[in-house]
């Protein structure tokens, strides 16, 4: 999943300030997701440039001005397209599960990635 695609969902509900982002992702998808405060803030420039989001920027007296980001037309049809793809399973598939070798129905570690030569050598007999 990208960083996009997550903005995309975390807007979705309401529009906030990238410290609001931040603390949503602290909240609800730290033990799954990691942005630094540098990646967020660039990806969310990146979304405004692209049409995905709108900025309203909100003057505060002894504070910078707050910029609060909300999902455009155009955000909301992008992530219901996101939405509306399968998932590629082959990312967990070949990462997360364990493979079972039909020679010997014991676990096996899945390959880090297969080169041409480590491609022939491991192949069962």
């Amino acid at each position: 999943m990208s960083l996009r695609a997550v903005l995309l969902i975390t807007l979705q509900r309401e529009p906030g300030t990238g410290y609001d982002i931040l603390q949503r992702f602290k909240a609800g998808l730290a033990h799954v997701w990691q942005a630094s405060h540098q990646q967020l803030y660039r990806e969310l420039d990146r979304m405004r440039g692209d049409g995905l989001l709108a900025c309203e920027t909100l003057p505060q007296t002894e504070r910078p001005d707050r910029k609060v980001y909300q999902l455009t037309e155009a955000g909301r049809q992008a992530l219901d397209i996101w939405l509306a793809e399968p998932l590629s399973t082959s990312l967990c598939a070949s990462h997360c599960l364990p493979s079972f070798s039909p020679g010997n129905a014991g676990l096996r570690r899945p390959a880090a990635k297969s080169s041409p030569t480590s491609a022939s050598s491991s192949r069962i007999a």
